[in-house]
């Protein structure tokens, strides 16, 4: 028979653009675990679940596993996991002390962040699961870097994603809030509400967030001196030089902050070096660092935005993931749990005002039982939950 005629250009163009959005992971050191199949559960669960919700984003994952390891088609690529092999014989033998296999996994992981394998990529912990996506994902993604004067990267702030104790609340966050929601009923189309906001509506929310906490010289969105500590769990890049300066500025950072110190280990004491490795506690120190450094000086070799926190929703309580059973998903949650809901809800904030829609991705490791449909149901459950408050 003969070919199907080829798409219009228009179609080509739009498909083509889909193609250079995605989610990546890292997973390595997969093959010195002592299981692998529990090691790789998590991630093959939330791509499934990212498989399902958003078809049209590409995934791919960094990993010493081999490809037959997961499903067929479930990634677009299986790319090798970065090493980080540092060129100072010094440092190599500082890292070679790191023993703790978390944590030199989290050095490997910055060197697969400089690779950017999408025009748009979401770096994701993979202890995740995917919400329904409403508009599609690959439109919400795009929206974060539409503008002409989009920051090479976005990360959310750890307390928009996790909440504040109401007693908490630092007065540069509330500010920085009152004036991106001023800025939206000035400037964006639509009024926030229930529905969750169109790709242009989007993508003006966040130049309203960007320029909030660009206003009276606060250049960094996610600084711990604005004050801010970031979320290092989903990080929305751009293709672009200054993303790969950041990348590089952050596996710097962590250089600094735990290698460093240990260049001159061989004259150490068995007490200097146990006290040291206990300074060692993965890559979000660094960033935070990293973005206290950075964060109010003019210039730079790269710009940060905010995330919106719906991109990266930290359950936070985890003990209530398990008042989900796994046997039976569909049970009602307790009084307990709805009552946490109400009041983490009110510490999102944006969410339930409708600013951001609700979210789309949950992040928690106790989502995860060990049967793939059961996680799966679990976390459709949770995000059922999550939605119904969050347009309240």
């Amino acid at each position: 028979g003969s070919r199907p005629p080829p798409p219009p250009p228009r179609q080509r163009a739009a498909s083509a653009r889909a193609r250079d959005v995605g989610v990546a992971y890292t997973r390595n050191r997969v093959m010195d675990s002592r299981d692998v199949n529990a090691t790789l559960a998590p991630l093959i669960a939330s791509a499934t679940s990212l498989r399902r919700a958003a078809p049209d984003v590409r995934r791919c994952v960094f990993t010493d596993a081999s490809p037959d390891r997961f499903p067929p088609g479930l990634f677009d690529k299986v790319l090798p996991a970065g090493a980080y092999e540092p060129d100072d014989p010094r440092l190599a033998a500082a890292l070679a002390l790191v023993t703790n296999k978390a944590i030199r996994s989290r050095f490997d992981r910055l060197v697969d962040r400089l690779a950017q394998p999408y025009a748009v990529t979401l770096f994701l912990d993979d202890d995740t699961l995917f919400c329904p996506q409403s508009p599609p994902l690959v439109d919400a993604l795009r929206a974060l870097f539409a503008s002409p004067g989009a920051p090479d990267v976005r990360l959310a702030e750890h307390h928009s994603v996790t909440g504040w104790h109401p007693h908490q609340k630092p007065r540069p966050w509330e500010e920085w809030r009152r004036d991106a929601r001023k800025c939206v009923a000035r400037r964006c189309a639509g009024r926030p509400g229930n529905a969750a906001p169109t790709p242009d509506a989007l993508a003006c929310r966040v130049e309203c967030l960007d320029g909030a906490a660009a206003a009276g010289g606060r250049r960094c969105a996610v600084s711990t001196s604005f004050p801010f500590v970031s979320q290092a769990g989903a990080v929305a890049m751009r293709r672009s030089a200054g993303a790969s300066r950041f990348a590089q500025a952050w596996l710097d950072t962590m250089v600094t902050r735990y290698l460093v110190p240990a260049a001159n280990a061989s004259s150490w004491g068995a007490d200097e070096l146990k006290a040291w490795r206990r300074t060692l506690s993965g890559d979000q120190p660094p960033l935070n660092d990293l973005l206290e450094a950075s964060c109010g000086t003019r210039g730079g070799d790269w710009t940060m935005g905010a995330l919106p926190p719906v991109f990266n929703f930290r359950v936070g309580q985890s003990e209530l993931v398990d008042e989900i059973p796994a046997d039976n998903p569909t049970s009602r949650p307790s009084l307990k749990m709805r009552a946490w809901l109400y009041l983490r809800l009110d510490l999102f904030g944006d969410a339930q005002a409708g600013l951001w829609g609700a979210p789309r991705i949950l992040h928690d490791h106790k989502l995860f039982v060990d049967d793939l449909a059961a996680t799966l149901r679990r976390g459709r459950r949770f995000c059922q939950e999550i939605a119904g408050k969050a347009v309240l």
